[in-house]
């Protein structure tokens, strides 16, 4: 028989550590001094890679305490969209078939941009829906755009948060309002390499906590659900535009002339 799997520690330096003591290149990169793994370019890389099991389990805990929040967000709406920028909107794509199948209402992944730039395609048309913002930092302008928007033109929308960083814009600009709930994720998560590592995966496994607390599954859901389901495998009008080489410019510059327009007469009529 093989040797048995060790208990994951309860620190990350710990876990680390444990790592460490192991074979392989992987190991031999977390045994270099701090100073040489920075001087090299993969400190914060690596040790974000490696803590995630530790931040699963922390993740988990927090969110095992986050019950009444998740179940407010989610008493009494008809469909739940998921939005975020860059890879944060990724993460939404990966728990949006697996919570529809959970919450049983339609649930939807769509780009922060892709509402600002054409809302009547990817949102729903009316009725009450919660609206996740997954965002590492916070502080994507489309993200910000997007919140904007909604609370102006769409009031009937609630809003669920969940963000790896507690300075960021979205944990701290919008606590006052009535229809929003912010759920922040431990600090560590908050990923300081180029790319999302840790924090992907606890936005991931945060989003698809929401549907433990989920309130009871009626009929009428259970059918807006297999509506949903029916309905998305079929070609959408919005696919080409999503899918296009350029939306990423095209959005970042909506996002930026979004900011700078102040005419609220226009902003409903996108």
């Amino acid at each position: 028989m093989g040797a048995a799997t060790p208990a994951i520690p309860a620190s990350v330096d710990e876990w680390l550590a444990t790592l460490a003591s192991a074979p392989g290149e992987f190991a031999a990169l977390l045994r270099a001094p701090w100073a040489e793994q920075l001087e090299r370019g993969y400190g914060h890389t690596v040790r974000e890679i490696g803590q995630q099991p530790v931040t699963w389990v922390e993740t988990a805990t927090r969110l095992r305490g986050l019950g009444p929040v998740l179940s407010e967000s989610l008493a009494g709406v008809e469909s739940v969209v998921f939005t975020g920028s860059g890879s944060s909107v990724y993460a939404a794509e990966c728990v949006a078939p697996c919570l529809q199948e959970a919450l049983g209402v339609p649930v939807s992944a769509v780009p922060a941009g892709l509402i600002l730039t054409h809302p009547e395609t990817c949102l729903p048309p009316n009725g009450r829906f919660l609206v996740v913002s997954l965002a590492r930092s916070g502080n994507s302008p489309e993200s910000r755009a997007v919140v904007d928007w909604l609370l102006e033109c769409r009031p009937r929308a609630r809003h669920l948060f969940i963000t790896c960083n507690e300075q960021g814009a979205l944990a701290t600009s919008y606590r006052d309002r009535s229809e929003v709930r912010v759920v922040v994720l431990d600090a560590k998560t908050d990923d300081r390499s180029l790319v999302m590592t840790s924090s992907f995966t606890n936005l991931v496994l945060a989003s698809r906590a929401s549907a433990i607390r989920r309130p009871a599954r009626s009929a009428r859901n259970a059918s807006l659900a297999a509506r949903h389901r029916s309905s998305s495998t079929k070609p959408r009008a919005c696919a080409g535009r999503r899918r296009a080489g350029s939306t990423r410019s095209r959005t970042s510059a909506a996002a930026a002339g979004w900011a700078r327009r102040a005419r609220p007469r226009s902003r409903c009529s996108r």
